[in-house]
Parts: structure tokens; sequence; C-alpha cells
């Protein structure tokens, strides 16, 4: 057969995985960048139009807030943007890339681990072109994923080889390696613990010996944790309590059988999927989930003599991978009450995952030739029909990648609560000059989330944008802590400003309306133009004497002039 001739060729085996997985992911390339983050790691981030910075993001917290350190990730968004400025097409492509080289690498570590190229080939092509993947390569923020799991898979490669072949070069690019998937993201520290447990089950004596060079791993991690520490990037998301923590993992474990379902079944699939938090332990759901995980893990134990350890191994890796995003290390919501559950959690232990189907899927080919279920054709057709599904699946999300606006809507579709989706939906729509639809969406995601600024002060440009300057304040002022400088300070001054001008070309048609000269006096105040507004509250005054909150605010602001003196 065709497929036989391929996969005993690692070159055809390889072009095969790279040629369909690129023809899934090219519907994506023309797509434009988006907002959330890709405006803020990318179109809006000055730090990458210069190499002169390089010192600054080696130095310097991802995303801001001191919780990240990724600065791989911004240095690669740094050459992109010296050689192609802003054009999104050459950042999704190195996306893409970086997909292939993984798929490729996933290729090449499976063989060494299994020594079986049916199982390479297999789990290589699945990892490739399945659409559980297709949001970690379309969004380009997600650079900092596919970073890090290349290089942690390259050193787990390197790794084995090192085993396998004892060859000192390997364990020193797995080292390389190591530390670079640590300044692409913090969940490369998973590795050691991956190398711990295919140690753990080989049943030599190289094992004691291997143990001494993974202890080089924890190293390299004490000193990524220093060199945190000293440039001040520690902030960890903390739980408010632990019935909290708790909670939010029983969450996760929830969310984890719907990733299950996902890997057979991807029929919907969305950006930024997240899911509430348990409110108590009384919840039904969580006993069913634990239920099920029980029932899971007596079946592995019951027929543990009768399971190949590469397959603990593959399950082992893939719950390592998800451990960080578990919401037991920290805390990772979308917003209060909800905890995310993102797809692109999935892109590292997919691998696993995979691997796990592929020798399933084989045990029961090789059962169904002794037995007879059903003919060899019809399985074959099975088998590609299932690859046809998943190929076309990740076609169909890819092509919806490149539109933004859709994306959002298709998330939003799924879970009408999230806030920061539907926020970066009004983001979209106010990029466009469609004010009147952002308005309508930032009111949305605050309705979801009265507690999001970000969308508050959005609310708030979208207002003045629409020449509703007065409502635009009101916004404005709902938020408590407005930095000094900050965009915010500067929307809210351009705001008075406005009205500021405004209430004065009213008062020259209308020089006897107290009510506009008491108006402008409280702008002028809440502008810092404390002389001003005194003289505008006296005028107020002297066309209707009996103005209370025109005297009320003019004993202020006297205060105020007095103090400032």
């Amino acid at each position: 057969m065709i497929l036989d001739k391929i996969i005993k060729s690692n070159f055809l085996s390889l072009a095969v995985i790279c040629a369909l997985s690129f023809c899934a992911y090219s519907f994506m390339l023309d797509g434009s960048f988006k907002s959330m983050d890709d405006k803020f790691s990318i179109v809006e981030n000055k730090d990458i139009r210069s190499f002169d910075n390089v010192k600054k993001i080696f130095t310097s917290s991802f995303f801001g807030g001191a919780h990240y350190y990724r600065p791989l990730v911004t240095l690669s968004f740094m050459i992109e943007y010296h050689f192609f400025e802003l054009n999104p097409f050459y950042f999704r492509l190195t996306n893409l890339t970086l997909h292939l080289l993984m798929s490729a690498t996933c290729f090449f570590l499976i063989f060494r681990l299994t020594k079986n190229r049916d199982i390479a080939f297999w789990t290589a092509l699945l990892f490739a072109v399945h659409p559980v993947n297709s949001e970690s390569v379309w969004n380009i923020a997600d650079r900092s994923i596919l970073l890090c799991a290349l290089f942690s898979l390259n050193a787990i490669l390197c790794f084995v080889i090192f085993r396998q072949d004892k060859k000192i070069w390997a364990m020193a690019a797995s080292y390389v390696c190591f530390v670079l998937g640590l300044l692409a993201k913090e969940s490369a520290a998973m590795v050691p613990i991956i190398l711990i447990s295919y140690c753990w089950l080989q049943k030599d004596a190289l094992k004691r010996v291997a143990g001494g060079w993974i202890a080089g791993y924890f190293g390299f991690l004490s000193g990524f944790i220093i060199l945190r520490k000293i440039i001040g990037i520690t902030k960890i998301y903390a739980y408010d309590s632990w019935d909290q923590l708790v909670l939010s993992f029983f969450a996760f474990l929830r969310g984890g059988l719907t990733y299950l379902r996902l890997f057979v079944l991807p029929t919907d699939l969305y950006f930024d999927r997240a899911r509430r938090y348990f409110e108590n332990f009384a919840d039904p759901q969580i006993w069913i989930t634990l239920g099920v995980y029980a029932v899971l893990i007596s079946l592995l134990v019951y027929y543990r003599k009768r399971i190949d350890a590469l397959v603990y191994f593959f399950i082992f890796w893939a719950c390592a991978e998800l451990l960080p995003v578990s919401q037991i290390v920290t805390s990772i919501g979308v917003q209060s009450y909800y905890i995310s559950l993102a797809e692109h959690f999935l892109y590292s232990a997919s691998i696993g995952v995979f691997a796990v189907m592929v020798i399933a899927a084989r045990g029961l080919y090789e059962k169904n030739k002794q037995r007879g279920w059903a003919r060899p054709t019809v399985v074959r057709f099975g088998v590609a029909g299932a690859m046809v599904f998943f190929l076309l699946t990740t076609v169909q999300q890819n092509i919806y990648a490149k539109y933004p606006v859709e994306v959002y809507k298709r998330s939003i579709a799924h879970n009408p609560h999230n806030a920061r989706v539907i926020n970066a939906l009004g983001m979209e729509y106010a990029d466009r000059g469609d004010y009147k639809k952002a308005e309508k969406y930032f009111r949305q995601s605050l309705d979801s989330d009265p507690f999001r600024e970000q969308a508050r002060v959005a609310l708030g440009k979208s207002l003045a944008d629409q020449g509703r300057y007065w409502e635009a304040v009101q916004e404005y002022e709902k938020i408590k802590d407005i930095e000094e400088g900050s965009i915010l300070d500067v929307n809210i001054a351009l705001a008075y400003d406005y009205l500021i001008r405004d209430y004065k070309k009213r008062i020259q048609n209308d020089p006897h309306n107290a009510q506009l000269h008491y108006s402008l006096g409280v702008m002028l105040a809440k502008s810092k133009q404390y002389a001003k507004a005194q003289n505008a509250f006296h005028k107020a005054i002297e066309l209707r004497p009996d103005y209370p909150e025109a005297r009320q605010n003019l004993e202020a602001v006297k205060k105020l002039i007095e103090t400032h003196d």
C-alpha cells in the first residue's frame, strides 16, 4: 500500500504530515490582528520597534503586572517587526512554521520512545491536523505556547537521544532547549517532571545515572526563579480562600472531561473557553465528576498488567502538562467566578493524549484482525473518515480565525457571559469606527463583570467618540483609581476640555442662563481650574441668587484654592 511506503520513510512521513498541516492552516494566513492580546503585545507595543529595547524586554514583565516573564516571545515579535513591520501575514506564518516544526519533532520523539513508525506517524499526524490545537496556531499571541512547546519537546527528545545513544552533546542541547523554553513560558518547568516519569518507567540501571542529569534541570529552574526574583517578576494570582481554590480545581476537573470529549468529537471549539467555578461542595456535578475520574483510575489500575508502561507515561505526560493550568499553582481566570479552560492549554498535553489514542486504536485493530468484527476495508475507511473530519474541522476553524469579529461572536454564542471576549468584540467595532455597536458590547461586558475597568474606560471612550461627553465623564468617574498620566486620565481630561468649550459656546448664545454657568463651573473644577470655576459659580449666583448647589460648590472651590495656596 502507498501508506505503508510513506510510513517506512522519514522523509515521506514528514512531507505528508507537514503538507496536510500547512493546507489546513493556510486559510488563516491572510487574517488580521485582533484586539485583546495582539493589540497589547504587538500592535501597540513600542518595545518591539527597536533592537535598542532588547535589554528592556529581558528585564520586563510580559503583559505587565509582574506576573509573566516571556522575553523570548517579545524578541520574536521584535524580529518580525524589524523585517515586516505590522504585517499580520508574517506573524501568522511564523506561528504555522513553529507548528510544523513541532509536528516533526513529535514524529521523531514518539518514534524514539516507541520504536514503532506507525505510532509515530499517526500521533504526529493527529497532532498536526487535529482541530483542538488550532487556537494555539492561528492566535498570534499564543506564540508563547508554541515556542515553549517546541523547546520543551526538543529538550525531552535530546534527553531521550542522550539516554539511548549516550551522546553528551544531546544532554547539552537538552539543557539549552529547556532554558529557552522557560524564557518562552513558565510551563516549561514540567520538563524535568516528565523526564523523571520516563526514567522511572525504565527497568534498567541507567535510570540511576540519568537521575543525576535530571538534577541539572532543577538547577536551571532554580536559576530562572532567582532571575525573576532579581528583576521583580514574582507575582501570582492568589485565591481568597482554600475553599475557592478547591472548588476551582474541581471545576477544572469537570473541564477535563470536556477536554477528553473534544479529542474525539471537536464540534464546539471556541476561543477563550471558560467555566464558572463551583460555588459550594454540595453541587452534584462535583461528585459526578469525581465519580467519573474514580472509574477511569480504577480501570487503569485493574488493567495495569495488560497496559504497556509507555501508555502510563503518555497519560502522565498529558496530566503533567495540564498541572500549571489546573488552578492549583495559581488562579487562572477570565473574570470573577470564571476559570479559564482555553483550548490552547491542550497543545503540549495533546501529544500524550494522541499517543494513547493511537496505541489504543492499534490494539483494537489487531483484535479486529483476530476476531473479524469488521472488514479491514471498513476499518480503513473509518480511520480515513475520522482524519478527514478532523482536517476539515481545522480548516473551518482557520477560516473563522481570519475574521476577529466572527471569532468573538462564536465565543459569545457558546459563553454569553465571557466579559473579556465581549469587551474584545466591542474593541473591534471601535477600531472600525462603529462606536454605537462598540458601546453595546462594552455595556454587555460590564453587565457580565461590573468590575472590568478596561470595559468601563472603553465605554467612556465610545461615548465620547459619539459626542456624548457628559455620559462619558459619568462612566469615567465610576472608576475609583485613576493613575495620573494614564490613558484614562488623558481621556477624562479630553472629555472635560470638550464640555468646557461646549458650555462656553452655549453661554455665548444664552449668557443669562445660570444653569450653564453652574455646569461650566463644575467642569472647570473637575479639571482643577479652580479660579475659573470660582468665577463661573459667582456668575451663576449673580443670575440666580437662590441657587444652593452653586453656593455649595463655590465654598468647596474656595477651600481648594486656599489649600493649594
